[in-house]
């Protein structure tokens, strides 16, 4: 636990640093902030839950029957990126390195167009970073693009990220109707356009996307009842809708889909993940409206779900190997999981387990 807590305080003491420099010597301290990003998650091995799954998957990439297997439960951009790398690298440590790249790169990208990147950059290291960047990377991938397509200044770009986003992770197209709210009717009519003839010429790959709908509202079902995290978090939220003046519709609209996320966690425990998405979303717009304020403590509603989501983020951490025991003993199949737990951090070559992959 220690190297974690070691690479937190790194980080976010440098990004706080950073954020009181002067503009040349806060981009070079960001820049060592993004390469050690890059390298931390980049050079890992069988740490994170779902790392060990996308190593036996680019593992068996290359075989035709696996490759079709691979369409039909994961998204397609995705499982055609993971070929290609196979086919021209067939690296394992460069695989793991290549997902870290693109989800720093997008972060770079994103935090371009953020009015505080400093603290836009310790709430995506605090929350999202061993969450998805570790851990969902097909989710990180289209999350971050979902973000970048709902701040660029270009328009063209800005429709390209949301049209790349699904094929790398399905769950963003709930996301959608914030991407929506950016266009104009031209642009979304045209939109609507391209969306028709996409579904004429790939009806079926569409019907395999509704299947992962399927697979992700079944997955993890139950009732979990109330939960004090979700709690604090809708009241913060309420609080800043309420008393932040001048705030603006996507800001609006991303607070809505926060406690929209919140509530149906109460029913479906997946519901975990699209809450990480929307508060890195609503942090984002947060800290837009925040720009514009003299006053400071509206920083509140910056800090409080920041420093709630790292502490159960750091328990989860520290008790995620008892939690897989408890789930394998009530029957959940996922042994494979006890072999790609965080603890202990071990980098690619030094990790005995990727040989037995």
């Amino acid at each position: 636990m220690l190297v974690y807590m070691l690479f937190f305080f790194f980080v976010v003491g440098a990004a706080l640093v950073a954020r009181k420099l002067p503009d040349y010597q806060s981009s070079i301290l960001l820049g060592v902030i993004f390469f050690v990003l890059l390298l931390f998650a980049g050079l890992r091995g069988l740490v994170g839950s779902d790392t060990i799954s996308y190593l036996s998957a680019y593992k068996n990439i290359s075989d035709k029957d696996y490759f079709l297997y691979s369409v039909g439960r994961m998204e397609p951009l995705f499982v055609i990126f993971m070929w290609l790398h196979k086919n021209v690298f067939d690296s394992g440590l460069a695989y793991i390195f290549t997902m870290s790249l693109i989800q720093v790169v997008l972060l770079w990208k994103v935090c371009k167009y953020s009015s505080d990147k400093c603290l836009f950059l310790v709430a995506y290291v605090l929350i999202f970073y061993l969450n998805f960047h570790f851990n969902i990377a097909r989710a990180a991938i289209a999350s971050m693009l979902l973000l970048y397509s709902l701040c660029s200044r270009s328009r063209a770009a800005s429709v390209l990220a949301a049209i790349l986003a699904p094929g790398f992770h399905v769950s963003v197209l709930l996301f959608y109707p914030l991407f929506f709210s950016r266009l104009s009717l031209k642009v979304f009519s045209l939109f609507l356009l391209f969306c028709f003839f996409a579904l004429v010429v790939f009806y079926e790959d569409f019907y395999e996307f509704s299947l992962k709908f399927r697979y992700y509202i079944d997955y993890l079902q139950g009732a979990v009842g109330f939960s004090l995290y979700g709690f604090l978090i809708s009241i913060n939220v309420l609080g800043s809708v309420l008393f932040l003046p001048r705030v603006g519709r996507l800001f609006l609209f991303s607070a809505f889909y926060l406690i929209v996320a919140v509530v149906a966690y109460s029913f479906y425990p997946i519901a975990y993940r699209f809450i990480t998405i929307a508060l890195l979303v609503y942090l984002f717009f947060l800290l837009e409206t925040l720009s514009r304020l003299r006053y400071s403590w509206g920083y509140m509603f910056f800090w409080l779900p920041v420093i709630l989501s790292f502490g159960i983020l750091v328990y989860g951490i520290s008790e995620e190997r008892i939690i897989l025991e408890r789930r394998i003993a009530s029957g959940e199949p996922l042994e494979n999981a006890l072999e790609s737990t965080y603890l202990p951090y071990e980098f690619y070559w030094l990790d005995s387990g990727i040989d037995s992959l």
